[in-house]
């Protein structure tokens, strides 16, 4: 069995492995769809819109996040994003009955969902635009 110790270990997890390809790697084309490409230091600087508008809604290391855009960028960023702010995310799934995401939810607590709209339908929790959350910074400059 292989022994790493924990600053080894930090260096091989998911968001450190992104953090350093997206500075060393800028150009490189991290997410690719049909339609689409983007490029690590791209994907990062969504990242970071994220991120600083979740630290000014209060967000803590270790809160829940219930994730549920569609897949593509938008996703990879949220999720970086919580993982970055060392805090956890919970998939749901936009195709599930309502019944099992509602049971996750309630199982999970998250803070806030993530989602495309920022509308909830599932009472008691608020949900909040992936969209709003990536042009939070521009908006903010510039009123």
């Amino acid at each position: 069995m292989r022994i790493i110790d924990s600053q080894e270990h930090d260096e091989l997890t998911q968001i450190a492995l992104f953090w350093t390809a997206s500075w060393k790697y800028p150009q490189w084309i991290a997410v690719k769809d049909s339609n689409h490409e983007i490029s690590y230091g791209e994907q990062r600087d969504w990242m970071l819109r994220i991120v600083q508008f979740l630290k000014d809604e209060g967000v803590h290391a270790g809160d829940r996040f219930a994730i549920e855009p569609p897949p593509g960028f938008g996703l990879i960023a949220s999720i970086l994003a919580v993982q970055f702010i060392d805090a956890a995310y919970v998939p749901l799934d936009r195709n599930a009955p309502v019944a099992r995401n509602s049971l996750i939810l309630n199982d999970s607590q998250p803070r806030m969902i993530i989602n495309e709209s920022g509308h909830s339908n599932f009472a008691g929790f608020q949900a909040k635009s992936l969209y709003q959350m990536l042009w939070y910074l521009l908006l903010r400059i510039h009123y």
